[in-house]
């Protein structure tokens, strides 16, 4: 496992699309579960030499008895999904480094053709194993129980008693991921839950946790994810003033933790709401890990209960006249195809809360047949649609200016030809300095002032770092009669 893959996947907000399939050990499993007319209905006890889960998960990230059969393992279904179910022990040991709760691989989760359901007691036998998906090598491993057999004990008890993560209750490290790593595998060093969030989260994986006055500290993803903070963020270091956590050398964050979505909604909310589940300032869920994040799987919708954070909007210029405005913007694979509402939004955002700049540099403008691959490079219309909704929503009409790049060649969404442009205001007396020709920018002296040739122009197009990748634009512009102002528009 190599570690900085690692860190990074649990410190990022993933941004690559993918589909928002079930946790990532819900593959299937190695072999068919056990008819059911081998599965006994009659309540049964556990045998006192009975493997507890805790012996399963070990005070490690991999069990110690990964590949061995296990045989009467006792618990109560906690939460149930469609190819398995969590099992929780509701006696707990005094040791906070092992786990009392695991994820049993049963495609359909039944026992005699019922389903199963959360306060189902079980006795479990089958083989433990450690997943980690094809797709995401590099990530932790689940320990789970694969082609299990099930006897049931009882029905409709009690779950287990809920862990409080922060104050009043176990507190995760504040600094620290992993810094032990061997050879680059997190799994190989020291096992250190007082010191390292890896660890810490993972002596609670798959048991009921709870917590308090919980607030957001990211937006709600377009997946249902959703970082928050306990009690308020109150005991959070690097928290910033906008309600977020703020990455630092020797800080990464690790008591951050997941919401999502997989049991029950979680609304869409903004940095710094506050949360609230049943009407109480609290989450509660089963703890998971997938995607390479750990994270917990809320049992009931997670509502906004007040508070965030307003969007910022640019003040407006206090002297007209000796002030110019400039501002960047990522349109977001913005074409013609695009809905009128993603079009009126980046109009008033650019008209309201950017306060209608005199030069803006706006990325991913897609190709007027956006991604078709079709061989169309122009951009023309693209453009066109966001100014005229610009001035549909208030604002000022904008000129705009970009260079098509070679169909395919800059990267982004297949056949979409993303590129960067650049839109400025005449009616502020500002101008484009327009200077034909097809090479790359170049600086030269005209009189006693530096120009740029040609203009607009493409900043080293034919450097390898600009291989696949959009490719910077820069211009040169004047403004009420002044001295030249040089814009570049890159896209980072």
């Amino acid at each position: 496992m190599a570690r900085a893959p690692l860190l990074l996947a649990f410190l990022a907000a993933a941004c690559a699309t993918r589909t928002p399939d079930l946790p990532a050990r819900l593959a299937p499993p190695p072999a068919a579960a056990a008819p059911a007319d081998e599965m006994a209905t009659e309540p049964v006890a556990p045998t006192a030499a009975a493997t507890r889960i805790r012996d399963i998960q070990g005070a490690a990230q991999r069990s110690p008895l990964d590949g061995q059969a296990v045989v009467d393992v006792p618990g109560i279904v906690t939460a149930v999904v469609k190819r398995g179910f969590w099992l929780q022990d509701p006696a707990p040991d005094e040791d906070p480094a092992t786990s009392e709760a695991l994820f049993v691989h049963l495609d359909p989760p039944q026992l005699d053709g019922a389903p199963l359901r959360p306060g189902d007691e079980l006795l479990v036998s089958g083989t433990v194993g450690e997943y980690v998906p094809a797709s995401r090598k590099g990530q932790l491993p689940v320990t789970q129980i694969d082609t299990p057999t099930l006897r049931r004990v009882a029905r409709d008890r009690p779950c287990p008693a809920l862990v409080r993560v922060g104050r009043g209750g176990r507190r995760p490290p504040t600094d620290i991921v992993c810094d032990d790593a061997r050879d680059g595998d997190a799994c190989a060093g020291p096992f250190d839950p007082a010191h390292d969030g890896l660890d810490f989260w993972e002596s609670l994986e798959g048991m009921l946790v709870e917590l308090d006055e919980p607030v957001a500290c990211s937006p709600t993803s377009s997946l249902g994810e959703l970082w928050v903070l306990a009690d308020g963020g109150a005991d959070v270091t690097g928290r910033n003033a906008r309600g977020g956590v703020t990455l630092r050398a020797g800080d990464v964050n690790p008591e951050r933790i997941q919401l999502a979505s997989l049991l029950a909604p979680v609304a869409r909310v903004d940095v710094g709401t506050r949360l609230a589940q049943d009407g109480q300032p609290r989450v509660r869920g089963v703890l998971d890990y997938a995607f390479a994040n750990w994270r917990l799987d809320v049992l009931a919708p997670v509502t906004a209960a007040g508070g965030g954070v307003a969007p910022e909007s640019v003040p407006a210029a206090a002297a007209p006249d000796r002030e110019l405005l400039v501002a960047c913007l990522n349109l977001e694979n913005l074409s013609p195809a695009s809905d009128a509402a993603k079009l009126a939004g980046l109009a008033r955002l650019i008209g309201d809360s950017l306060a209608a700049p005199d030069i803006l540099a706006v990325e991913e403008v897609q190709d007027d047949s956006g991604p078709v691959k079709d061989g169309t490079v122009s951009a023309a219309g693209t453009l066109r649609a966001l100014t005229d909704a610009i001035v549909a929503a208030g604002g000022p009409r904008y000129r705009s200016a970009d260079i098509a790049p070679a169909d395919g060649a800059d990267g982004g969404q297949p056949g979409a030809n993303i590129r960067c442009a650049l839109l400025w205001r005449e009616d502020r007396g500002v101008r484009l300095v327009e200077r034909p020709g097809a090479a790359a920018a170049h600086v030269v002296r005209e009189g006693d002032a530096p120009a740029l040739r040609p203009s607009p122009a493409l900043v080293a197009p034919q450097e390898p770092c600009w291989k696949d990748s959009r490719k910077p634009l820069a211009a040169e512009f004047r403004w009420g009669g002044g001295a030249a102002l040089f814009v570049i528009a890159n896209h980072w």
